[in-house]
């Protein structure tokens, strides 16, 4: 199956509603479109524990797969921040180009992303 998509919403200074939070998918996980300039709000729903999401890096470093950069996003509603995702590093190839992969460790955790680019 495809990963589920959390679209990217582009801010501007005029201001932008926040859009609608993509529910942990942590059987098909997830991507977005990178455009070096997007950033990533994590939202923790879970009232007693940290999530984790980790964001794939595709490909290795000098013949090592690297594991993927790990986020905690601590309990009771807490927030996380993260990006930009440089595109050399974390942008997938081929037919998937130009799209970070990430996994999400439960079902608590709530993706929102926005372009921070004009």
């Amino acid at each position: 199956m495809p990963r589920t998509n959390v679209p990217v919403t582009p801010v501007t200074r005029a201001g932008v509603v926040p859009p609608a939070q993509v529910v942990g998918d942590i059987v098909n996980f997830h991507e977005f479109l990178n455009d070096g300039k997007t950033i990533i709000e994590i939202t923790n729903t879970d009232a007693g524990a940290a999530r984790d999401t980790t964001f794939l890096i595709p490909g290795d470093l000098d013949g090592v797969t690297v594991a993927g950069k790990v986020v905690s996003t601590p309990a009771a509603g807490g927030v996380r921040l993260v990006g930009p995702f440089p595109q050399n590093v974390y942008n997938q190839g081929g037919a998937d180009a130009g799209k970070v992969f990430f996994n999400p460790t439960d079902v608590d955790l709530r993706y929102r992303a926005y372009s921070i680019g004009a």
